[in-house]
């Protein structure tokens, strides 16, 4: 008698661990499709918090490591590379533009590839990790503008549908994951 109640303790024993194995294993998955940084868990701690108008105002903030992010105004490829006109916002935590608060001055983005105007359009919003460059005359209208120069080394184009209410992200890790 006793040895079938062993039996059955051991048999519910095993229930119980199958079932906790199986939620630590949605949490591990839940885990991996978290939202994380466009350039890296690191990239804030490298990254000056440095605003563009900043860089402006202190030319010595020439060859350090930025991330600014705002609205594109304007797309020209060159030969070799892609300038991008960005009205820039302040970032949120995850580096997205804050366009629920005011913008700043426009920067000068200097992309070393090919960027499809059709993607990268007017409208779209980005984020950029790069080094100060030092300052463009840019055109506003019939203006003339002195803009910060931003040679950059990575960018994130936030998803298109919502760049009306917010940016978004989506990207596919270890499992699928929405990134607000």
């Amino acid at each position: 008698m006793r040895s079938g109640k062993r039996i059955e303790r051991a048999g519910r024993y095993r229930r119980e661990r199958r079932t906790v194995s199986a939620a630590l294993a949605a949490l591990l998955c839940l885990a991996a499709c978290a939202a994380s940084r466009p350039f890296g868990e690191g990239a804030a701690a490298k990254a000056g918090d440095l605003r563009p108008i900043e860089a402006l105002e202190h030319p010595e903030a020439t060859g350090r490591r930025v991330i600014w992010g705002g609205q594109i105004v304007e797309v020209v490829n060159h030969a070799g590379d892609t300038e991008l006109n960005i009205l820039s916002y302040p970032l949120d935590h995850r580096f997205r533009p804050e366009i629920d608060r005011p913008p700043g001055i426009r920067f000068v983005a200097v992309y070393a590839a090919f960027l499809d105007p059709a993607l990268f359009a007017a409208g779209r919003f980005v984020s950029l990790v790069g080094m100060v460059g030092g300052e463009r005359v840019i055109a506003v209208g019939s203006e003339r503008h002195v803009a910060p120069l931003l040679a950059a080394e990575g960018i994130e184009l936030w998803e298109e549908s919502r760049d009306r209410g917010g940016p978004g992200r989506v990207s596919v890790t270890v499992g699928a994951a929405v990134r607000f």
